[in-house]
């Protein structure tokens, strides 16, 4: 933390702080081997803060050397039919407006190449991703088109190749400078008709649905809408649309290399102005609530888990003061690992079958497919939506 903080996108030193949590795991996506591995990563603390001028929220108190991403790293969504049918309708839209035979699209923050391989399959003859989790880089195909997978950040792309497409999926909220990221690819691995696609967890959706367990250490910053428009213009990028998705969790914006210069991103801060003063306020509220739950719940001898070892649940399970008497994914890769901070087993849906009582739902539009998913595992319970 600098001793005078400014805004990472709009660099205005005018900031407001929101809410203050202290000793988070640095990484919520990184599951260890043991549980001790995991009690002993690293934490850090967070003083929310947000920009008087553009709207933008971040972390004051970030440090980078806390939060390296490497193998240990695992988020991948596509696990979830609800996230892959999005995933897939978005890929083929993407496809559909940009793609062309023999054309390249690069994504930034690639992991495995989940999505990577569903665009450039529809629409592309080359697809190339860059992640620094990734051990190693490795190629392969998605129908006609050939795979790169590169470990690394952008510096790791191919000299002379530009992209006809830029993907950049939930990145820039991990990244101290993320005008700086935006610039960097369209200064590296752009051409003229290039169109980027970026893609952040919606700072306006957490601030007004009271959605704190969406404030984790490894996401420095939090966009709205203006915030998002502001970096992508500071970066050079023109013709700028936004919208959002996934039930208005995720924001996103397509723009281009030339084309009309962008318009005035509005008035930032003003409009959630009342919700951003706010947030700290239902932070705690919202903690004690669940906390007072978990005891009633305990006195009853209920046993409750919660589903969803993402940022969410690993949230919410290092926040709460009671135990939980499990912490279940669907996604396999993080089975038998263990939560960063808590220590807490990753388990199978199927381990938790007349274990529990109660299965907290820590994203609500999965409620329904969570509720099937248990019942075919044999999890006989009663299923809540953490909100």
């Amino acid at each position: 933390m600098t001793s005078t903080p400014v805004c990472l996108v709009c660099g205005s030193a005018d900031l407001a702080t929101v809410a203050s949590v202290e000793g988070m795991p640095a990484l919520c996506n990184a599951f260890a081997a043991t549980a001790e591995e995991a009690i002993a990563m690293p934490r850090g603390d967070i003083v929310l803060v947000s920009c008087n001028d553009c709207g933008m929220l971040h972390n004051a108190r970030f440090d980078p050397a806390l939060a390296p991403y490497d193998s240990a790293y695992e988020n991948s969504l596509h696990f979830s039919p609800k996230f892959q049918e999005f995933a897939e309708r978005l890929a083929h839209e993407l496809a559909e407006r940009h793609g062309r035979p023999g054309g390249v699209v690069i994504e930034i923050g690639s992991g495995g190449g989940d999505f990577l391989s569903m665009v450039a399959g529809q629409g592309f003859g080359r697809g190339i991703g860059i992640d620094p989790s990734l051990a190693e880089s490795r190629t392969g195909r998605a129908g006609d088109a050939s795979l790169e997978l590169l470990a690394g950040t952008i510096e790791e792309a191919p000299d002379g190749v530009a992209a006809d497409l830029i993907v950049c999926r939930h990145v820039l909220e991990h990244v101290p400078d993320p005008v700086g990221l935006l610039r960097e690819a369209r200064d590296r691995i752009s051409h003229d008709d290039t169109r980027i696609y970026v893609e952040v967890p919606d700072a306006e959706y957490m601030v007004k649905a009271g959605a704190v367990w969406d404030l984790i250490y490894e996401h420095v910053g939090y966009f709205t809408d203006a915030a998002l428009r502001t970096a992508l213009s500071a970066a050079g990028w023109r013709g700028i649309s936004t919208g959002t998705a996934f039930g208005g969790q995720y924001r996103w914006a397509e723009a281009s290399v030339t084309g009309a210069p962008p318009e005035p991103a509005g008035d930032g801060a003003d409009s959630l102005r009342a919700d951003v003063e706010h947030f700290g306020i239902r932070y705690a509220a919202t903690l004690g609530r669940w906390d007072r739950f978990l005891e009633g719940e305990a006195a009853a001898q209920r046993r409750v888990a919660a589903w969803g070892a993402g940022s969410k649940g690993v949230a919410f399970s290092n926040s709460v003061a009671s135990p939980l008497a499990a912490i279940v994914d669907i996604n396999p890769r993080k089975h038998g690992r263990y939560v960063p901070g808590t220590g807490d087993r990753v388990s199978a849906p199927s381990d938790i079958a007349g274990r529990v009582d109660t299965v907290l739902v820590m994203n609500p539009l999965y409620l329904r497919e969570v509720e099937e998913a248990g019942v075919r595992a044999g999890v006989r319970a009663t299923y809540l939506p953490v909100e």
